[in-house]
């Protein structure tokens, strides 16, 4: 008898033994599925991030049509007249210089009201 509650004792014991080797598996499953969630949802919060930056900087950003940065795989429909404007041509401050300078006219001093009422005016 000895024999067998020794036998029975380890047939429970290894019944234990694949029972927590079968817990770890599992457990270790959850563990990866749970890895691979916090993955996806780090990635999708970094997505959202950056969109909501960019729509930021699209509604408080400056509002004028000239873009700082280029879309990367957008052709630059506008800058054709840029590259082909001949860079010899004169730039407009230099064109200011050779027109005559222009001439002020002295304006004619007002008479004040003692000079309307007294009869005289200014010259």
């Amino acid at each position: 008898m000895a024999d067998s509650s020794k036998d029975l004792q380890l047939r429970e014991l290894k019944d234990m033994i694949n029972d927590l080797k079968k817990m770890i598996k599992t457990l270790q499953a959850t563990v990866d599925a749970a890895n691979k969630r916090e993955e996806a949802l780090t990635q999708e919060r970094d997505n959202l991030k950056e969109e909501v930056d960019l729509l930021r900087k699209k509604l408080f950003g400056s509002s004028s049509e000239k873009r700082s940065m280029d879309v990367p795989g957008q052709l630059n429909l506008f800058n054709e007249a840029e590259l082909e404007q001949n860079p010899t041509i004169a730039e407009p401050e230099a064109l200011e210089s050779l027109l005559p300078e222009k001439e002020t006219k002295k304006r004619k001093s007002r008479a004040t009201n003692a000079e309307r009422f007294s009869g005289i005016t200014a010259s």
